[in-house]
């Protein structure tokens, strides 16, 4: 491809916002990749992001023409630049995935869930050979595997890459309750605990101590009640502070989430109120190019328009998807999406982990806790989840949260 295409042109735009045509091939001549590009096709690429309303063509004099710049009020701009941007730091072609072709495959497996070799073919009205090509890109770049070879059958994956596709096409996450049906059924039949105020209590100290001693803190179930009821501890003054802080960031959601619907500047207030005294960058997003997330492969996203991209996205995922798939899935996958952008410089776990509660208590679920024993298959398997799928993450966490329930 010697000219870039339109994404490529919103990779580029992204990066050197706002600018002049000629400023803009030149910059793009820059790369070796492009420098025979066609200009003409590269002026018709940008007039369909024109188009498309992703770019502004602004005028700036008569002499001097016109700038072109991203349209960043346009919630579809910000969740291609999501795609666009965590493909391109997993080194992930995105040409090859939104080529037409395969994407046509995608949607095919997308319609019918479990799809055959032979079934791609007559659906999507390409040759044998042709498919192999693309279905080959789409298990390398893990949107797809086979699970069975005779005959050939293949699912889609549900992961990080595959959500944000997801999103920024405006499609839901296709169903997977049916994976998950005896927890979540039993958890429908007990999950209103609305009237009593010592099954919430007791639930309030466990996810305060789940999820604090998930990140390292050493107190006891006892520590936290004391800490609770103002007693002394033998706990350090950092461990003391993440326990109070924890707890005053889940009174706030308890009070607030029958009137209060999720968004950006309340997902800062609850880590405000987590770090406080902790961190000086409480509430802020933080990144940097050596961010990194301990044990984990994943790349984090090494500036701050980046992570201000992906959590917008995350908005739109939950606000596609929270009327669509049941909220004890919707809550796990939000959880596992927010810890993979891990927008703050610390507390990120915990913060997931009161969001996930929040999207429960809206739909009249138990807040979400676990048991910080199995914290390293937790870990383990929110890996899984960005190395290849979800669902493993997401039965994890509805069982445990089923088994802490206390009996009533």
């Amino acid at each position: 491809m010697s000219t870039p295409g339109k994404y490529d042109i919103l990779i580029y735009l992204h990066f050197n916002d706002p600018i002049t045509f000629n400023d803009l091939e030149k910059i793009l001549r820059g790369n070796i990749l492009f420098e025979d590009l066609n200009k003409q096709i590269l002026y018709r690429n940008l007039r369909e992001l024109i188009d498309n309303d992703l770019v502004l063509k602004i005028p700036i004099s008569a002499a001097r023409g016109y700038i072109y710049a991203l349209n960043l009020d346009n919630d579809s701009l910000i969740n291609h630049l999501s795609f666009l941007l965590w493909c391109k730091k997993e080194g992930i072609d995105y040409n090859n995935i939104l080529n037409p072709k395969t994407e046509t495959l995608i949607l095919n497996i997308l319609k019918f869930k479990n799809i055959t070799n032979e079934e791609l073919i007559k659906n999507s009205r390409m040759s044998a050979k042709t498919i192999r090509k693309f279905i080959s890109n789409l298990i390398d770049s893990r949107f797809i595997r086979r699970i069975q070879q005779k005959p050939i059958i293949f699912e889609f994956l549900v992961n990080d890459l595959t959500l944000w596709y997801l999103t920024m096409k405006g499609l839901p996450v296709p169903d997977i309750h049916s994976k998950f049906k005896y927890p979540i059924s039993n958890m429908d039949a007990n999950r209103d605990i609305t009237g009593s105020r010592e099954i919430l209590e007791k639930l309030i100290k466990l996810h305060i101590y789940s999820s604090t001693v998930t990140e390292g803190n050493t107190a006891s179930n006892e520590d936290v009640e004391r800490i609770i009821n103002d007693l002394p501890t033998n706990l350090t003054p950092k461990e003391i502070i993440e326990i109070k802080n924890t707890k005053d960031a889940l009174d706030l959601i308890i009070e607030v989430y029958k009137d209060t619907d999720l968004h950006i500047d309340f997902i800062k207030t609850t880590h405000q109120i987590l770090m406080f005294g902790l961190i000086k960058e409480a509430g802020m997003f933080f990144a940097t190019s050596t961010k990194r997330i301990v044990g984990s492969k994943l790349k984090l996203p090494s500036t701050n328009s980046e992570i201000e991209y992906l959590m917008s996205s995350l908005m739109s995922f939950y606000h596609l998807n929270k009327n669509h798939i049941h909220p004890l899935i919707l809550g796990s996958i939000f959880h596992f999406l927010f810890v993979s952008i891990h927008p703050f410089k610390d507390g990120n776990g915990r913060a997931a982990r009161l969001i996930h509660s929040f999207i429960l208590l809206k739909s009249g679920y138990p807040i979400f806790a676990f048991d910080p024993e199995r914290k390293y298959e937790y870990f383990n398997l929110l890996e899984k989840g960005r190395e290849s799928d979800v669902s493993d993450f997401v039965g994890f966490i509805i069982d445990e949260h089923r088994k802490i329930l206390p009996e009533r």
